[in-house]
């Protein structure tokens, strides 16, 4: 008898999660010297926040097999649903921009190419 593979596909929640490099080391550093210890428990915080919604959401879908956007959509109205669907994807889109305009910031400082021209 073959079992079924596992419940859990789409079990993330709607966001990104960004990798630290050496880009927002710098920046990491210029805050933890102004603001101290205030910048530290905000990040130990969200970073807090971001497992307990990932185990939610990872538990939500082992237990219905269904990720948190299908949940969201099956339990509240379409005028919701869709609220929360354009937020979701203008944090998304959010993040993105923040990726673009530090990278064409990244290739001013190394190459000297004009921040238009990055974009």
């Amino acid at each position: 008898m073959v079992e079924e593979g596992p419940r859990v596909r789409r079990s993330g929640i709607p966001r990104r999660r960004r990798l630290h490099g050496p880009r927002q080391l710098a920046t990491d550093l210029a805050g933890g010297a102004r603001f101290g210890y205030t910048l530290l428990t905000v990040i130990l915080l969200s970073n807090l926040m971001a497992i307990l919604l990932q185990g939610l959401s990872a538990k939500l879908g082992i237990v219905s097999g269904r990720d948190l956007a299908q949940a969201c959509r099956d339990h509240y109205s379409r005028p919701v649903s869709l609220f929360l669907w354009i937020i979701c994807e203008i944090a998304i889109a959010a993040c993105d921009l923040a990726e673009v305009i530090g990278s064409a910031i990244a290739l001013n400082l190394l190459f000297g190419i004009p921040l238009a021209w990055g974009l």
